[in-house]
């Protein structure tokens, strides 16, 4: 049996939706595509294992990275690797080094951009395959959204169609441990942009699994 395919997120800082993109695009896999997925916790912060200790329904297995062994039993199809937000290049490019693609998470932010056009470096000196998705796109500075996707086209950076916008459906799934899609408001309810939150989530799942899974 051939190994799973691994899928690393990674980020030069926090902030950008990098645990949420892994989460949910494992979720969105195992569900809407009934992949074997295990999600590991490279992160220093245990972003993702956070999930798991708040008690959210996941039904994929989340790991610490020193148990990749583990997920390689656990998972026959996709491992995504939540990677340490670190500014640390070089721990960034190990981690890259054993993947099969790489997800760069960014906000339309400068300070931000500037950070993913580094590691998008770091990952063409390993002639890695990456992608850039914009996170957190405010619906109300479109001309941020504009400025962010032409600064990268001008780098030559690989860029995901889909983004994810500044939806509380994504921080309030955070809080739960549950994907986004079974977001709930404080007073329990679904949250009425859950669903919304979850079709972005699709887009990006399925153009950075396209040809992967």
């Amino acid at each position: 049996m051939s190994e799973p395919k691994v899928l690393s997120v990674l980020a030069a800082k926090g902030g950008v939706g990098k645990t949420a993109c892994s989460i949910n695009i494992a979720g969105w896999c195992q569900t809407q595509r009934h992949k074997s997925v295990a999600v590991l916790d490279a992160d220093r912060n245990r972003g993702a294992s956070l999930y798991v200790d708040r008690g959210g329904p996941l039904t994929f297995p989340i790991f610490p990275i020193a148990r990749y062994r583990s997920a390689l039993k656990e998972a026959q199809d996709l491992i995504i690797i939540d990677g340490q937000a670190s500014p640390d290049l070089n721990e960034l490019k190990e981690l890259a080094s054993d993947s099969d693609r790489v997800l760069i998470p960014a906000t339309p932010q400068k300070v931000s951009l500037l950070l993913a056009l580094e590691v998008a470096d770091v990952m063409r000196s390993i002639d890695a395959d990456f992608k850039v998705v914009l996170t957190k796109c405010d619906a109300r500075q479109y001309n941020a959204l504009e400025s962010a996707k032409e600064l990268l086209k001008e780098n030559d950076i690989p860029l995901l169609v889909g983004n994810t916008s500044l939806l509380n459906a994504f921080e309030q799934a955070e809080a739960a441990g549950t994907l986004v899609r079974d977001a709930k408001t404080d007073q329990g309810k679904s949250n009425p942009r859950a669903s919304e939150a979850w079709e972005q989530i699709e887009v990006i799942a399925k153009e950075i699994t396209n040809g992967l899974i």
